[in-house]
């Protein structure tokens, strides 16, 4: 494995107890010559803070999901996974706690295992193993789509488009 290998990792955690791996993991991949993204050091004051996390999650590379109690709990952390899933990103979801549940769409995923005292040396360098490799999630193409979480149509619904462009144009 080249020891610069370089791209854009954007790195999905809970501040409330995700903040500090996530610091010491971009310090980390900067050194290694990644450009890492993470919220906290990019977000400034007044911006959409949600069009800057979009734009950063499709302009990255790779997206590290770091899975704790907090990010199981997070809807945003969740959108970020699935919309990164969704583009077809590299996502590599990082165990961060021991015990910590896994969203349904990782859950049948491998991960990297930062959850070890001491270990943390050698949890980095299976993760730039799996980066430099592309090991990420992938997500089949027919899933792609936006996520929905409506329910279906009734099977009595009646489509009426002229009754609904009227509706709208009133």
């Amino acid at each position: 494995m080249p020891d610069s290998a370089g791209g854009k990792v954007f790195i999905s955690y809970a501040w409330i107890d995700g903040a500090d791996l996530a610091q010491r993991l971009q310090r980390d991949l900067r050194d290694k010559g990644y450009d890492a993204w993470i919220d906290r050091q990019r977000l400034q004051a007044g911006c959409s803070w949600t069009r800057e996390i979009e734009a950063a999650l499709d302009e990255a590379d790779y997206v590290l999901a770091l899975m704790t109690r907090g990010s199981y709990a997070s809807e945003i952390c969740r959108a970020e996974q699935l919309r990164s899933l969704r583009k077809g990103k590299c996502v590599i979801p990082l165990k961060v706690q021991p015990g910590t549940e896994i969203p349904l769409h990782l859950e049948t995923k491998n991960w990297c295992d930062f959850t070890a005292d001491g270990t943390y040396v050698e949890a980095l360098t299976q993760l730039l193993n799996d980066i430099h490799a592309r090991s990420g999630v992938p997500l089949k193409e027919a899933f792609r789509k936006t996520y929905v979480t409506a329910p279906p149509l009734p099977v009595v619904y009646v489509e009426r488009r002229e009754v609904l462009t009227a509706l709208r144009d009133t």
